[in-house]
């Protein structure tokens, strides 16, 4: 009866054992599956992914990116950095002349109410600095200066943008020309010779070209009309604006030669920055 009841629980252990290490071989086996199964589906996968990036990289190689286009037209902005450039940003004064200067060239003598010089007054005083706008000398300028681009530059640049708007942009009609080279030169020989002299200079350009109009130093309807007619491309005008004033210059100074020679090659270089070609003696 022992050896029987023996033999039965070894039986059953065999069995049970046996099981269980079957079922250990099917585990291994279905995970083996489940691996090749998993790297099968990788490789076919990976030529897609590899040809999605290569697709991404070429679109991104080949995309165009669209320049942003330069206007060729005067902007009141444009106008202000010319002056700074050309006249400085600093409060002085011109011998010679009355009264002083401010920054980006706003002569006292022509602009007496600007408000930028009560501003400017207004800060002479709160800093203890001694200032008289119309007074002919330099007393003040440079700690004004100074402590103006330090301290207030925002302030009176946004009184400069006004005036230079308000005096030139608006009243020259600048954007009638035909880009932004004549624009500018006009602008520059209307805040160095005035109005009535910058009129007589493009209506001598317009007239030479066949436009019926007089050269009265008058720019009004019938110039501007005159000007959006004439047909001249951007630098031909350029040019022929600065020729005119070129003459001019020559003119003043054979009629007095003591007074204006000493202007003469400042005059000259400020013509060549906007574009001049000097003519060949």
């Amino acid at each position: 009866m022992g050896d029987f009841i023996s033999r039965l629980i070894a039986f059953i252990y065999a069995i049970f054992h046996g099981k269980k290490a079957t079922s250990q071989q099917e585990q291994a086996a279905e995970q083996t599956r489940d691996s090749h199964a998993q790297q099968e589906a990788n490789r076919a996968t990976q030529p897609k992914q590899e040809e999605t990036a290569q697709t991404t990289t070429q679109s991104h190689k080949t995309r165009s990116v669209p320049v942003p286009e330069i206007s060729s037209m005067i902007t009141p902005q444009m106008l202000i950095d010319y002056l700074i450039e050309a006249e400085s940003y600093t409060i002085h004064y011109n011998p010679g002349e009355r009264g002083k200067t401010a920054p980006a060239g706003i002569y006292y003598k022509y602009y007496p109410d600007w408000e930028g010089w009560r501003f400017l007054t207004q800060i002479a005083q709160e800093n203890r600095i001694t200032f008289d706008p119309a007074a002919s000398d330099n007393v003040g300028c440079r700690d004004l200066t100074q402590i103006v681009q330090e301290v207030y530059r925002d302030e009176l640049d946004t009184l400069i943008y006004s005036f230079v708007k308000r005096e030139y942009y608006d009243t020259l009609q600048l954007d009638l020309f035909p880009g932004s080279k004549s624009a500018l030169s006009y602008f520059s020989i209307t805040v160095n010779g005035g109005k009535r002299r910058s009129a007589k200079i493009l209506q001598k350009v317009l007239k030479a070209h066949g436009a019926q109009i007089d050269i009265d130093g008058k720019a009004g309807p019938k110039t501007y009309a005159a000007l959006a007619a004439c047909g001249l491309d951007d630098d031909y005008l350029n040019q022929q604006i600065l020729l005119q004033v070129y003459y001019f210059y020559n003119y003043l100074i054979g009629r007095s030669p003591s007074k204006y020679r000493r202007f003469y090659d400042g005059w000259i270089n400020r013509l060549k920055r906007l574009g001049f070609v000097v003519p060949q003696a």
